[in-house]
């Protein structure tokens, strides 16, 4: 039972560029109250059914949280076993977009028959490590920990050559100065086509002087999170870190990487800048170097939050445990991060210029793409 909604993007065209974008969030937010009063372990089998997007991520997020509430830390094989589902699970998600939303972008046949083997071999490889998702885990055995490490690896390299057309290392290692525009300029695959596309018609498209949200520290991050949740009961819907709103997200976590660092000096957070982010952290993926982050913190008695570094950004869980029940939940997600009413969405459509109406919905859709929310959008192009 999946819970849903959708991001609706209203889009005020003047004839010539766009002013100021609604962005809408009609997410329910029902599962933090489907949590209350149920057990850890019925609450922990629970989460992963209600989100039918990393349902992995959602689940780990919940367990940490629920063992930080009770002071039952997982043991540190579960916590390299709840790595390894992170960085598969963000692997298929990668997969996913690339291969076949970036080809839907263009009017490309999408490899829908690659996208499912690489489901397929990382959902067998990371089936025995099931068990360190849920209440009290078990510590997943060494040698299983090893071959799905091993066959993560193996799929994200195969998938990353696909999508990059070279080697991961080879990618990764390109001059900052020009790297990314003589991969794309070489049209070797789609991926690369779509960047060429975005840097033809404007580089600086998307861009917006929303800040990124700190991809290291995390307990600190968190901690302060939940500062900010305890003074706004409506925080989770729209969230904001320093009192203002951030984005969270591959272009968070690969912004030093000295590839995309020249990107965001270059062309700021724009599409372009976000595209090759993901590439970037696809290519670590591949070379295992993506800074797979998860963790938990104890607020007080009673009180825990997990978190979780996803394909999309930060996800944060926070429970509140009261005699082996649930008495209070809340989650804050990557997507209402990045598709906050004042965020990276709708600052970055602000004033873009597009020369008809359908130039506008595909400039929406494209930035969409690039920030990735976890539910379906729907776009509406008005004429101002």
């Amino acid at each position: 039972m999946p819970i849903e909604g959708e991001i609706h993007v209203a889009v005020p065209w003047d004839g010539s560029g766009i002013g100021c974008a609604d962005v809408r969030s009609t997410r329910p937010f029902v599962a933090p109250r489907l949590l209350v009063g149920k057990t850890l372990a019925e609450a922990c089998a629970l989460v992963p059914l209600l989100f039918s997007i990393c349902g992995r991520s959602q689940a780990i997020a919940a367990a940490a949280a629920c063992e930080a509430a009770t002071g039952t830390p997982a043991e540190p094989r579960t916590v390299d076993a709840r790595a390894l589902l992170v960085a598969g699970e963000a692997m298929q998600e990668y997969a996913f977009r690339a291969l076949i939303d970036w080809p839907r972008l263009r009017g490309e046949e999408p490899a829908a028959k690659a996208v499912a083997d690489v489901r397929r071999r990382v959902g067998d490889a990371l089936a025995p490590l099931a068990l360190a998702t849920g209440a009290n885990p078990l510590a997943p055995d060494a040698d299983a920990c090893e071959r799905a490490a091993r066959s993560v690896q193996e799929t994200a390299t195969e998938a990353s050559a696909r999508l990059l057309g070279e080697p991961a290392a080879a990618w990764l290692a390109r001059s900052p100065d020009d790297g990314v525009e003589t991969w794309a300029r070489s049209r070797a695959t789609p991926a690369a086509r779509l960047v060429a596309d975005v840097l033809d018609a404007d580089p600086r498209f998307g861009a917006s002087d929303v800040a990124l949200l700190p991809a290291s520290g995390h307990e600190q991050v968190v901690r302060t999170i939940a500062g900010a949740m305890d003074a706004d009961a409506a925080f989770e819907r729209a969230p904001r870190w320093e009192g203002r709103p951030a984005e969270t997200g591959a272009l968070a976590r690969r912004s030093r990487e000295p590839i995309v660092a020249a990107l965001v000096a270059k062309w700021g957070g724009s599409v372009a800048t976000r595209l090759a982010a993901r590439v970037a952290e696809m290519a670590a993926l591949a070379l295992s170097k993506m800074n797979v982050n998860h963790g938990q913190a104890t607020l007080g008695s009673g009180e825990g939050i997990g978190w979780v570094e996803t394909a999309r950004g930060l996800l944060v869980h926070r429970a509140r445990v009261e005699r082996g029940r649930i008495a209070g939940y809340r989650i804050v997600a990557p997507t209402e991060w990045n598709f906050h009413p004042d965020g990276a969405l709708a600052r970055g459509l602000r004033g873009a210029r597009f020369a008809d109406a359908a130039a506008a919905e595909r400039g929406t859709r494209l930035l969409l793409q690039a920030l990735d929310p976890c539910v379906a959008a729907r776009i509406e192009v008005t004429h101002a």
